[in-house]
């Protein structure tokens, strides 16, 4: 498995998609893709990465405004904590896990931001 992990600059006050694959699966995630989901997706196709998931850390519109377009571009589908108001297609609970490639991922509920 090689590790793939980029921190993407996406506008607005700070704020920051990122992806998280593995290239030998040829697989990845985007997380928050908030105000430039173009570019988020293109850096995924750029690593050679399929979409699996879209991944919200949380609600704020700042972080899902690009939901609907980034799943659009990729046909992934969107992965939250269940009562997101997003209605995801995989609703998370703490403790969850979600495999991408060979890498698995182990969410944490933790509300108060």
């Amino acid at each position: 498995m090689r590790f793939i992990f980029e921190q993407i600059r996406t506008g607005g006050d700070r704020n920051f998609a990122y992806l998280v694959g593995d290239r030998d699966a040829a697989e990845g995630v985007l997380i928050d893709p908030s105000y430039d989901p173009d570019a988020v997706v293109e850096r995924s196709r750029a690593q050679g990465l399929a979409t699996t998931h879209v991944i919200n850390t949380h609600g704020h519109p700042d972080h899902v405004n690009g939901n609907e377009r980034a799943l659009e571009l990729t046909g992934a589908r969107l992965a939250a904590y269940r009562d997101a108001e997003s209605r995801p297609e995989v609703a998370l609970d703490d403790g969850d896990e979600l495999k991408v490639g060979s890498i698995t991922m182990r969410f944490l509920h933790t509300p108060g931001h």
